[in-house]
């Protein structure tokens, strides 16, 4: 079967079986920042965003891309967003391992892009949500909080 999707802004075609996962066409397209994980959507070693929302890229069949917009770590490098949270990680002095950094900036970014001004509360919450050790929680609230900091300061709005 035939699929066609955006990936990182670019209109792609596959063709992939019925039942292939969005996981398994991204690594064969070359993207590295998917992890093979748990393969059950629960670890989020391979979170992209998929119209915008984070999302286990191993528990979606590629036949619910068609037509959808699908973005991992290697497209949202370089945007101004990614340099707001880069920079808020850098200022807690945090450095996500290879199989969680892909989710905790890709799931910052849906975070801010809902909430202007998350909570103590929703930072804490969204925090206990990525399960791995190699960034201690109060250190990755703070890279939430200066990655807060950065984007209104970078879109001229001024924390209160």
């Amino acid at each position: 079967m035939k699929i066609d999707f955006f990936l990182n802004d670019e209109k792609i075609e596959v063709e992939a079986e019925v039942e292939e996962s969005l996981f398994s066409i991204l690594r064969k397209s070359g993207i590295k920042s998917v992890k093979n994980g748990c393969q059950k959507g629960t670890c989020a070693s391979c979170v992209v965003l998929l119209d915008g929302k984070p999302v286990p890229s191993c528990s979606v069949k590629l036949c619910a891309v068609q037509g959808a917009k699908v973005t991992t770590l290697e497209g949202f490098a370089g945007t101004s967003d990614y340099a707001d949270i880069a920079g808020g990680f850098r200022k807690a002095k945090i450095r996500p391992c290879q199989f969680c950094s892909a989710a905790r900036i890709l799931c910052v970014h849906e975070l801010l892009e809902r909430n202007w001004r998350p909570s103590k509360e929703e930072c804490e919450e969204f925090a206990d949500s990525i399960h791995c050790a190699c960034t201690e929680k109060g250190a990755f609230m703070d890279a939430i909080i200066y990655a807060t900091a950065l984007r209104h300061a970078r879109l001229g709005k001024r924390r209160s």
